[in-house]
């Protein structure tokens, strides 16, 4: 729905007999808009099902502890830790039976034979360090994300905001009153401010997820996804704030008025 959060009792209704896994993400990547996963772990367990979450968006941001959430297998991405690409976790809770993906020499337990990317491996550990000693301050991104965006509803106060609490504190998707978000993502780059049009993986289509939630095509496409780093400080909000008033000044009106959330 327009709230882009899956709703527990329409998974429940997609539910066959065979239906042996659901995966659902902790976060969406696009949104920031955080799933029922609790919910629908539950689901699945009172079912017989095993429940996958796609934690990708969610490690560094929010608290995750899988004996909460119930899941029976969670997966990670290095890269969303600042560490390389390539290199990940697969938590699967004991009793969970797996197919191997890759067979051969036997590496990984058995799940995935071949060399270990060892350098990834190692980055990906200290990343885990930092995030323990709690590094990341995801809690003081909220603040600096909510101070962009009323940096960008003062610049343009017809822009929306897409999805609703509980969100990632780190994450802003916004659909911007006659403009695009293609020609706002070039103009930011020439200022220095690197943004997102949709998931890195959609290429030029417009975003599936606001699609899904509801919204039509060109408001999809008058979208951007803007995130907010470790490193992020007021000052980058502000830069970021005035080379998105000179974006919005470059580019050229398009007739599409984005509605008003429902």
């Amino acid at each position: 729905g327009a709230s882009g959060r899956v709703r527990v009792e329409d998974v429940e209704r997609a539910l066959r007999p065979d239906t042996r896994l659901v995966s659902l993400m902790l976060a969406n990547n696009e949104t920031g808009v955080l799933q029922p996963v609790r919910e629908v772990a539950q689901l699945c367990r009172a079912r017989g099902v095993r429940f996958h979450t796609d934690a990708v968006a969610a490690i560094g941001k929010v608290a995750i502890d899988v004996r909460e959430l119930g899941c029976d297998l969670l997966s990670l991405s290095g890269h969303k830790l600042y560490a390389p690409k390539g290199c990940g976790v697969l938590y699967v809770k004991r009793g969970t039976a797996l197919s191997p993906l890759i067979d051969g020499c036997g590496q990984q337990c058995g799940m995935r034979s071949g060399t270990e990317n060892n350098p990834a491996v190692a980055a990906l550990g200290k990343a885990f360090e930092l995030l323990a000693r709690g590094e990341f301050r995801a809690a003081r991104s909220s603040e600096l994300r909510d101070l962009l965006w009323e940096r960008i509803y003062a610049l343009d106060p017809k822009v929306v905001r897409n999805g609703e609490e509980p969100t990632l504190p780190n994450t802003l998707s916004v659909s911007f009153s006659q403009r695009t978000g293609a020609e706002l993502l070039g103009e930011l780059g020439r200022r220095g401010v690197h943004v997102a049009a949709g998931a890195a993986a959609t290429g030029a289509a417009p975003s599936h997820v606001l699609m899904a939630m509801g919204h039509g095509e060109t408001r999809a496409r008058s979208t951007l996804r803007l995130t907010l780093g470790t490193s992020t400080t007021r000052e980058d909000i502000e830069f970021a704030a005035k080379a998105l008033a000179s974006a919005l000044a470059a580019t050229a009106p398009t007739l599409f008025v984005p509605a008003s959330p429902r």
